[in-house]
């Protein structure tokens, strides 16, 4: 099948690559299927693009590679929604708000999106009673460098 998107331009898909977010997500309800587009020579990143709305596409990172300390558990509830059988078929990514440029970048780490790469399944969660922000700075360092710390 074709994806129809208005930032990578006609993109070729098998319909078994599709995840389907059921519900949508939080605010795109009206979206359901997406697939992730990978960055190419950085594994940590991808998009999640909208195969219903060409228009609407986020930026992913993996949390694990710039928070070491990231965790969180899945409720059964939530792994009996995702047709989860195990750790193997998971993949954990964050939204990025990167409008400032990825040095600026800030990742909602209070809700994870959480694929089951096995049934291509995803779903946002929301975490509760979270210290994690919703604008966790992606890069540190960076918000000292910039006001000459």
């Amino acid at each position: 099948m074709i994806v129809q998107t208005a930032n990578f331009g006609d993109i070729e898909v098998d319909e078994n690559n599709l995840y389907l977010f059921e519900g949508g997500l939080p605010g795109f309800e009206e979206s359901q299927r997406f697939i992730l587009v990978n960055v190419e020579g950085n594994p940590s990143f991808n998009y999640l693009q909208s195969a219903d709305q060409p228009d609407l596409v986020f930026v992913l990172a993996d949390p694990f590679a710039f928070f070491s300390d990231y965790e969180f558990d899945l409720s059964d509830a939530m792994m009996r929604e995702l047709a989860l059988d195990g750790q193997n078929d998971v993949s954990v990514r964050v939204i990025l708000n990167a409008r400032q440029g990825l040095r600026e970048a800030t990742a909602n780490l209070t809700a994870p999106l959480v694929f089951n790469t096995k049934k291509q399944l995803g779903k946002q969660i929301i975490l509760g009673q979270s210290s994690y922000s919703t604008r966790h700075r992606l890069f540190p360092a960076a918000a000292g460098a910039a006001k000459g710390e």
